[in-house]
């Protein structure tokens, strides 16, 4: 088995992009257990609902998206991301957990993100 290597940051070649990933574990109603990543905290703000807050707020949001780990059961759980405030500068957003359309405290599931922000506020215009 290899071992990886994990940063705190992660910065990739893409210049003004900073990419934040993460793993947090939904508890039923308790608060979620934050498992992989760094540069946010995650707190239960309703049921199924979980706010994702970033230590560092960016000039705006390019894309976030997440999943839910599957379990043996049959049970139809789903991630989805919503709330991106981009009217100003983007420090959060809430993932909803949902079962069958209806949101769900889900018990011991693994919610993964991956955010995609920008890290400067100048825009580089594309050649055609």
């Amino acid at each position: 088995m290899s071992s990886l290597t994990s940063y705190n940051d992660q910065i990739y070649k893409t210049p003004g992009v900073r990419i934040i990933v993460g793993t947090f574990q939904v508890n039923g109603t308790s608060a979620p257990d934050v498992l992989i990543g760094g540069g946010w905290t995650v707190a239960r703000s309703d049921v199924g609902k979980f706010t994702v807050t970033l230590d560092e707020a960016f000039p705006r949001c390019i894309a976030v998206v997440a999943t839910i780990g599957e379990t043996g059961d049959d049970q139809d759980f789903q991630a989805h991301v919503a709330e991106i405030d981009r009217t100003t500068s983007f420090s959060s957003f809430v993932v909803y957990t949902t079962s069958g359309g209806t949101d769900t405290d889900t018990d011991n599931q693994q919610v993964n993100f991956i955010c995609v922000a920008a890290n400067t506020s100048i825009v580089k215009e594309r050649s055609s």
